[in-house]
């Protein structure tokens, strides 16, 4: 069957090359993106679940609803549209709402600032005031958190523009004729010590949308559809820049499906991409970790003989992939064959094309969805830079290295003193920083370090995590830390002061003591056969996340001061692990509920949480875990939790509250 919906093109690539070169021959501005994404207005755009109904909407269906949405924000914010350069912020989880609102603030000729979900407030105040943004549009289900947070900006929920609509509703919606405006703006996502703000005009985006051509002629796999349908799971935020150019422009500007999740529960996410036939999923390594963790506790809960008859798959796969020439073609139908089951039980046959970016993919995660049958590729880009390479390579034992292909069209890359340097017309236009404009260079330096391996990069880690022991010799992080635990998340960090460096491990809840000693003398005999021998001075186990909030990764420097305060503290601290008001009151059924949701989300007893556990500093939550949570009491009380991590201490009772209030208030998703 082949795809249909190419806007009168016979194949993908008379389609994809017909309207680049439409884009080529027109005004590199938004509006013409605007005109071109939206062009096929037949095709669908957006499928989401409401109850047991699908509900799909036509490209053309959202062009009429962002230039409804233009005229609701023109009439509900008319001091920010009368303004020029005026900047709105966009606070929202991934909806076709999000595209919408986008869109609307767009053709009202004001800037969106993508507000990063996962920030702080107090970063966030300070990254709005930097963009010399007053106003921001947010999701009714933090609508009464934000206000309260943000009580000097002018909130507007993104409910009640669509409700203002409906004044529109009988018109023949147009363009006003005012200009679109000329920049969007992204935040760093927080590894960096200061949110930076970075500014894109359209021009670059052409250039990141003309890579698709030269993707689909290296790779078939990124263009194969299922039965004559290519859908991209949701998944990416849109307001981080992997999420916003790999996810919505490359696939929106052909006109093609997203796929939104009803929650971010593990059950829901699998259940969707097969059900829903999703065909493409772009995400960060946290996710596809995640996912690999999952999949391996389940193969192991299934008895010693079926997980050895796993492991012996796995190892077969990896002999035949190898074969010179025809080793892909025989390994794909080997993999096929053998791990079908796995397959089935985890996204379905749909699947053709994955992409992992953000930072640096475990080696045991790659080689898992790659050997049981599902292309998962490693990519490379930064906020300041867009997407700049993705590994392309139809051989997997390629793949398997986890290079991060070379540059794409328009990009390159020179490495000097070990660090990469980028050049090409898809970097940002400029950047803001503390309030100060800042001109990036024409080689930028990207900070991280990294090595041209044959025709591919592999990127090394980054420049500033460099440990420098008694030899000398520059120590990477990234390539010591996976020979020293490999049964878990294990981060190596420098101390300040000439204190040498600390080795922390994340290890799971519950474990006996006896084990934990174990793990303590498995770390550090494997640091005593690395060049490291002398230097550590911690080891430190803990059950705490060592992601922190609002990013994907970890952060070093961050982690060596929470080290130095004390934040962290190894796991035989007895003292860490006391809990307050650990007595709960039977009749109090919410809490009761909230805890069961936790234990549930961790993986963990509930008589180790009490009402005043925090989540994120005694239980060892990440952000995967928290939203987790999250959609779990979404669907027990039938609406989304106006709660977001603000640097709060989250606790059951404030969970507890948070439920009591929405409920008081009536507050519900629309």
């Amino acid at each position: 069957m082949r795809v249909t919906n190419l806007g009168g093109a016979r194949t993908i690539n008379e389609y994809v090359r017909k309207k680049l070169l439409d884009f080529e021959r027109s005004e590199k501005c938004f509006e013409t993106l605007f005109r071109l994404m939206f062009r096929e207005s037949d095709n669908i755009i957006s499928e989401e679940s409401r109850g047991f109904k699908v509900i799909k909407t036509t490209y053309g269906e959202a062009k009429r609803n962002s230039l409804l949405l233009s005229k609701a924000v023109e009439a509900m914010m008319p001091d920010l549209v009368s303004k020029e350069g005026a900047v709105c912020g966009i606070y929202m989880e991934n909806s076709l709402l999000w595209i919408e609102i986008f869109w609307a603030l767009v053709i009202a000729g004001v800037k969106p600032l993508l507000m990063n979900l996962l920030l702080d407030k107090r970063s966030l105040k300070k990254a709005a005031g930097s963009a010399a943004c007053g106003h921001i549009i947010c999701d009714r289900s933090k609508l009464q958190s934000f206000s309260d947070e943000f009580k000097d900006f002018n909130i507007v929920c993104a409910g009640d523009l669509l409700e203002k609509t409906k004044e529109y509703c009988d018109e023949e919606p147009a363009l006003s004729g005012k200009p679109f405006a000329n920049e969007i703006i992204f935040m760093t996502s927080g590894t960096t010590e200061n949110v930076k703000l970075c500014y894109y005009g359209a021009d670059r985006f052409f250039h990141q949308i003309s890579y698709s051509f030269e993707i689909i002629k290296k790779n078939r796999l990124t263009k194969r559809h299922y039965r004559g349908e290519l859908k991209l799971l949701a998944f990416l935020p849109f307001y981080h820049i992997f999420g916003f150019v790999a996810v919505y422009l490359w696939f929106g500007f052909f006109s093609r499906t997203f796929v939104f999740l009803s929650d971010l529960s593990p059950e829901t996410l699998t259940n969707t991409v097969r059900r829903r036939h999703v065909t493409h999923i772009f995400a960060v390594p946290l996710f596809w970790n995640k996912v690999f963790e999952g999949a391996m506790r389940k193969i192991n809960s299934m008895g010693e003989e079926t997980a050895a008859r796993f492991r012996k798959g796995m190892r077969i796969a990896e002999k035949i992939y190898g074969i010179p020439i025809i080793g892909s073609l025989l390994g794909n139908a080997f993999s096929k064959a053998a791990f079908k089951p796995v397959r089935r039980k985890l996204f379905g046959g749909s699947i053709s094309f994955m992409i992992s970016g953000g930072g640096a993919v475990r080696e045991d995660v790659l080689e898992f969805f790659n050997l049981i049958g599902y292309r998962l590729m490693n990519g490379f880009g930064m906020t300041e830079t867009g997407i700049a390479s993705v590994e392309l390579s139809k051989n997997v034992k390629q793949v398997l290295k986890g290079l991060v292909g070379r540059p794409l069209d328009k990009v390159e890359y020179k490495i000097e003193g070990g660090e990469l340097f980028i050049k090409g017309q898809v970097v940002a236009s400029y950047i803001v920083e503390n309030g100060v404009r800042k001109e990036l260079p024409e080689w930028f330096p990207t900070k991280d370090m990294a090595a041209k391996e044959g025709k591919g990069y592999r990127i090394l880690g980054r420049a500033d995590d460099l440990i420098v022991p008694q030899s000398g010799e520059n120590i990477n992080p990234d390539i010591v830390e996976k020979y020293l635990y490999t049964n878990g998340v294990v981060t190596l960090c420098a101390l300040r002061d000439g204190q040498g460096a600390a080795i922390v491990a994340e290890i799971e809840e519950g474990l006996t003591d006896e084990r934990i000693a174990e793990i303590r003398d498995e770390i550090s005999r494997n640091a005593l056969s690395t060049p490291l021998r002398g230097m550590i001075s911690k080891i430190i186990l803990t059950s705490e996340s060592l992601i922190p909030e609002g990013d994907f990764k970890v952060s070093r420097k961050k982690l060596a001061r929470s080290l130095e305060s004390g934040e962290i503290r190894d796991v035989t601290d007895k003292s860490r692990r006391k809990k307050s008001g650990t007595e709960i009151d039977p009749s109090d059924t919410v809490l009761i509920d909230v805890i069961n949701i936790i234990a549930e989300a961790k993986g963990i007893d509930v008589n180790d949480i009490g009402p005043d556990s925090d989540l994120f500093g005694e239980l060892g939550f990440s952000s995967l875990d928290f939203i987790e949570v999250l959609s779990g009491l979404s669907v027990k009380y039938s609406g989304t939790m106006p709660v977001g991590y603000s640097g709060e201490k989250i606790t059951p009772r404030f969970l507890r509250d948070e439920i009591l209030k929405m409920l008081e208030e009536g507050v519900r998703e629309e």
